[in-house]
């Protein structure tokens, strides 16, 4: 950010000592400083750096509510118990554990900014790196105004997604005309899953959050609607068919389980040795397909993605078909179910 000699300004200091210098800051817009330190790219990823905010001579236009975010990415290894260290091959490589709006991942989703509908935002925006380009977003949004050095002529207009990369900054106003909760995001949806994301809580003037409906249990899984119909049970006693079972399987469930059943690590729990498939009691998975899933805690990683419920689209046969396939496959041996255990599994969930 500042305009000055490197060779005299930009120079260690050791333990103990300081440096003074001064610059005229003549340009506008949003800055990042840091330490320059060799090796420059560990101090940097380990959050030696900050924001500068130059305003314009001709001020911008006044807003109800600013903020500053800064984008940055954490490296790390684990030390000693919880203690975590600066990891420099992750750095080498751009293999980021988290990304993260002022250095800590998901931090306004669950504290979020607090603005008023119909007023302007500033964002005053810096990408600290040290390695990713970021692709700024608000959804459900657009910037009324992104100026890129700070410079009211420079201005750009109504712009949805704004790109920033390592080392720079913008300024972003928008005016959200209702209220509501809008999420700010990197859109890169790699970034956006690790940490990049956060919310807006745009409120009426002097109201109070505007809520969604809360949801304090997953839906319950009646008669489906006539558009839902599910297919008739076969007539006579439940035999389990693995043939069945294979293809129901790879049609409803393979593209997030794999056809492995070892999942994706950190997104879709394995099926594979999971505890709930090799249960002889199969009340929690039968209760998992029927009614979905969220947040579950599997072998000690919670997975956030949820599973859909399939009680509204697979009669009892299949599911009981599906759930067999998955307790005989991939090396598991559990106890089958039949098609009364699914049809329990509906009624129990009915009182």
């Amino acid at each position: 950010a500042a305009q000055t000699e490197p060779n005299l300004n930009y120079v260690d200091i050791d333990p103990g000592k300081s440096l003074k210098f001064s610059f005229v800051a003549d340009v506008p817009g949003a800055f990042i400083y840091h330490c320059e330190t060799q090796p420059i790219l560990l101090h940097v990823a380990s959050g030696m750096y900050g924001v500068l905010v130059v305003d314009p001579k001709v001020p911008l236009p006044p807003a109800s509510e600013s903020f500053v975010i800064e984008q940055s990415e954490w490296y790390t290894q684990q030390v000693a118990g919880k203690l975590m260290g600066p990891d420099y091959q992750k750095m080498i490589t751009e293999r980021p554990d988290e990304v993260v709006f002022n250095g800590v991942a998901f931090q306004y989703r669950e504290h979020p900014l607090v603005a008023t509908a119909g007023k302007r935002i500033r964002i005053y925006f810096v990408d600290a790196g040290p390695n990713l380009w970021t692709s700024f977003h608000v959804i459900g949004s657009m910037f009324d105004k992104v100026y890129p050095d700070g410079d009211p002529a420079h201005a750009l207009t109504d712009v949805s997604t704004y790109t920033v990369g390592p080392g720079a900054g913008a300024i972003f106003d928008l005016v959200i005309p209702k209220p509501g909760k809008y999420a700010f995001v990197d859109h890169d949806m790699a970034h956006l899953m690790i940490g990049a994301v956060g919310v807006i809580d745009v409120r009426a003037n002097g109201a109070a959050s505007a809520e969604a409906p809360a949801v304090t249990a997953p839906p319950v899984v009646s008669a489906p609607a006539a558009s839902q119909t599910l297919a008739p049970e076969p007539s006579g006693p439940y035999h389990f068919d693995s043939t069945k079972g294979a293809a129901l399987f790879s049609a409803n469930c393979a593209a997030c389980h794999q056809a492995t059943g070892l999942g994706m690590a950190g997104v879709f729990p394995p099926l594979k040795g999971n505890a709930a498939v090799l249960d002889p009691d199969p009340t929690k998975q039968i209760e998992a397909v029927l009614h979905g899933l969220h947040g579950e805690n599997i072998g000690g990683t919670v997975y956030a993605t949820p599973m859909p419920a399939f009680g509204n689209s697979l009669n009892n046969t299949d599911i009981a078909n599906i759930i067999n396939h998955e307790r005989s496959s991939w090396g598991n041996q559990s106890k089958l179910i039949t098609a009364n255990d699914v049809k329990a599994g509906r009624k129990a969930r009915l009182k």
